[in-house]
């Protein structure tokens, strides 16, 4: 499966049609929280259990969405390929 952040990024002029932001923006912002996301990766990998599915792009994407069109978690787990309880975990930090 092929990351949304990943596919996105290769049609730039839909980005701000989906979104509301140009996709320098987006990249701007990736850059500026991977730090902070690999930090919070590390702590979490301490722990036993599956890794994250999607990466720090796709996961602002979702969230991008959300409060753009506050379409249900539900849904958002549907065109992400994530359960409902972890789109619910994206949202507590």
């Amino acid at each position: 499966m092929e990351l949304v952040y990943k596919k996105l990024s290769k049609h730039p002029h839909s980005v701000r049609r989906l979104l509301g932001i140009a996709m320098n923006q987006l990249h701007n912002r990736v850059e500026q929280l991977a730090p902070i996301w690999e930090k919070q990766l590390r702590l979490s990998y301490r722990r036993f259990g599956r890794p994250y599915k999607h990466d720090l792009g796709s996961m602002i994407i979702l969230r991008l969405i959300y409060y753009r069109s506050y379409m249900t978690q539900a849904y958002l787990g549907y065109l992400f390929d994530l359960d409902k309880a972890n789109v619910c975990r994206s949202f507590e930090n």
